[in-house]
């Protein structure tokens, strides 16, 4: 059974709000200088629909930085009239996730960004200013918690930081996601496929999969943070550890590789004689 990072016995999740509705982003560089602005429903095919690479990966930083994700089962999302909410989690230990939750109760990572494609976008005249509207999303690719995105209203916190200890623009905000959360609502799932057909053949039983070793973490040490480890560590951590792991595969790829040559010169050797 997989350990989960826990504060007083109970396990703990990112949530947050993706992008409020009607709210005028900061001016975008990349859009000329103009604001955005997300209608009521703009996420509604999203919803309906959700892919199953959807993700959650701190400040847009790939796939090293991933916490959460719909193929997992550790992410699920709703909305309503503020914007488009989210929670993930739980989420094991190990340097990543107890690094991410550091730097969120730090507060180095309060704010949340996301990355889409648009199905219905228009430019509007608001207050004089010309405004870009997106009316409807294709496509969501991942939600990135960050320390600051192009939504003032945008807002990420952890379940385990009461309400009350939270900033003061953070709190309406988890109030009122609170008393919006769905009661009873399972994990988002992607779109059913259809099952695919049955084989003759008997599957063959699947070996166990080894356990990477975890890093053992008391609850002192998550909250309010890990003594030692800073919010910028854990970037070098979660790297070091996909470099050791990218490192370990190469190796063995080599030993397989030299091993087949070895058996070779063997055949040929023999043939010889």
């Amino acid at each position: 059974m997989t350990d989960f990072l826990r504060h007083e016995g109970k396990a703990v999740y990112v949530r947050g709000y993706v992008a409020p509705y009607n709210s005028l982003s900061i001016p975008l560089d990349f859009n000329g200088g103009q604001c955005e602005l997300i209608r009521t429903g703009a996420f509604d095919d999203v919803l309906r629909h959700p892919s199953a690479s959807l993700n959650v990966q701190l400040h847009h930083m790939g796939a090293n930085f991933i916490i959460g994700s719909i193929a997992q089962q550790t992410l699920k999302f709703w909305s309503d009239e503020y914007g488009l909410a989210y929670e993930c989690g739980p989420f094991a230990i190990n340097a990543k996730h107890a690094g991410a939750i550091t730097s969120i109760v730090r507060g180095g990572v309060r704010g949340c960004s996301w990355l889409g494609t648009f199905a219905e976008v228009a430019t509007e005249t608001l207050a004089g200013e010309r405004v870009q509207v997106i009316r409807r999303f294709q496509h969501l690719s991942h939600i990135a918690p960050c320390s600051g995105g192009a939504y003032p209203g945008a807002a990420t916190w952890c379940s385990h930081e009461h309400v009350d200890d939270l900033p003061e623009h953070l709190k309406p905000l988890a109030r009122h996601w609170l008393d919006n959360r769905p009661a009873a609502r399972s994990m988002t799932k992607p779109m059913a496929r259809k099952p695919a057909l049955a084989r003759a053949v008997t599957p063959r039983p699947q070996a166990r999969a080894k356990q990477r070793p975890s890093i053992p973490l008391a609850v002192a040490d998550i909250y309010p943070a890990i003594p030692g480890f800073s919010s910028e560590e854990f970037e070098v951590a979660a790297l070091q550890e996909a470099h050791d792991r990218r490192m370990h595969k190469e190796a063995k790829a080599g030993q397989y590789a030299l091993q087949r040559e070895r058996n070779r010169w063997r055949r040929f050797a023999g043939r010889a004689a």
